[in-house]
């Protein structure tokens, strides 16, 4: 396959993940229910999605899936440790913002930046085992797609997630 088609594959392969995503079923509620049903139905579609993209994106040799995908199911495995703490800190906030005090808007923030750092700390460690056993050219591929749908689960989740003062 030339590598002008695999771009067109790898661009159809986000696509269709940006609409399962931004498509995922939602009941019509509130935005507080949206989010709820987004962060409890959406985690296992997307993690499943998230490795049929890298998958499909990557194309992998056999040599570089055989060493790739079990640093690659440690990664998910501390990422998910991650993503259970963002949707704590997402869950936290919703019940708070309608009455959010100064003291609770500063915790958040501060578990906000914590969180940040710990992905920024996750990502650097793994770069350093990946790059181990991949070229830094396919290792920096991988973290530049990882970011990809990180995005747009971020975009996702703060399309449904309200404002401090925003009527829900």
């Amino acid at each position: 396959m030339e590598s002008k088609d695999l771009d067109v594959m790898k661009m159809l392969c986000l696509g269709i993940f940006a609409l399962l995503v931004f498509a995922l079923p939602l009941p019509a509620q509130g935005p507080g229910d949206n989010l709820k049903d987004f962060l409890d139905l959406g985690a296992p579609q997307l993690r499943a999605k998230t490795q049929e993209i890298i998958s499909g994106s990557m194309n992998f040799t056999e040599a570089e899936g055989k060493v790739f995908w079990p640093l690659y199911k440690e990664y998910d495995r501390e990422w998910g440790v991650i993503t259970d703490r963002s949707i704590e800190l997402i869950k936290d906030y919703q019940a708070n913002v309608k009455n959010l005090s100064d003291a609770k808007a500063k915790e958040l923030a501060e578990k906000v930046f914590e969180i940040s750092e710990q992905k920024d700390v996750l990502n650097r460690k793994y770069y350093g085992k990946f790059i181990e056993v991949l070229s830094p050219r396919r290792v920096f591929q991988f973290f530049q797609l990882s970011h990809r749908i990180d995005t747009l689960v971020n975009l996702k989740i703060a399309s449904i997630l309200p404002m401090i003062g925003e009527d829900w």
